[in-house]
C-alpha cells in the first residue's frame, strides 16, 4: 500500500459518487475522510492536515467554490492540493475554481482509472512542483 500514512478528504452530496470513490482508491492504502457538503469539508480541513481534497462544487449549505476559498486562506491545508469535481468541465468553470485557489476540475462523470491516476500522480509530488493537472483532470 504505496500510500498508507496519506489522507484524502472528499466532500460529495452524491452518495453513489462518494462509495464509488472510496472503492476506487482503497487499493492506494489512503485514509479517506468523506463528507456531504462543504461546511463538514471546511470544518475537517480547519482540524485535520490532508495530503489531497477532492471537491464537488455544488453540494448543499456550503459549495465547493466557497469552502476552497476559505480552506485556503484560514487552515492547516493551504498548501494541500484541492481538485474540483463537477458535470460542468468547461473552461469558464475550470477558471473559477481556479481564482477560488482550486488547483484543477475533475470532469463527472468521473473515469474510474483516471482519478486512480491522478490521485496517484497528487499524493506523489507538492502542490507548485511544476505539475499541469489539466492533462489529466479530464475524466
Amino acid at each position: 500500500m504505496p500510500f498508507r500514512n496519506r489522507s484524502i478528504l472528499i466532500a460529495d452530496d452524491d452518495d453513489i459518487c462518494l462509495e464509488i470513490l472510496r472503492e476506487v482508491l482503497a487499493p492506494l492504502g489512503v485514509r479517506i475522510v468523506a463528507v456531504d457538503d462543504g461546511l463538514h469539508a471546511l470544518e475537517w480541513a480547519k482540524r485535520e492536515r490532508f495530503d489531497l481534497i477532492l471537491m464537488d462544487l455544488q453540494m448543499p449549505i456550503l459549495g465547493g467554490r466557497e469552502a476552497a476559498r476559505s480552506i485556503r486562506s484560514d487552515s492547516p491545508n493551504a498548501d494541500t492540493w484541492i481538485m474540483a469535481m463537477s458535470s460542468d468541465d468547461h473552461t469558464e468553470e475550470r477558471l473559477s475554481c481556479r481564482a477560488v485557489g482550486m488547483d484543477g476540475l475533475i470532469g463527472k462523470p468521473i473515469g474510474l482509472d483516471a482519478i486512480f491516476e491522478a490521485v496517484q500522480t497528487l499524493l506523489g509530488r507538492k502542490r507548485d512542483a511544476g505539475l499541469s493537472i489539466e492533462a489529466f483532470a479530464r475524466g
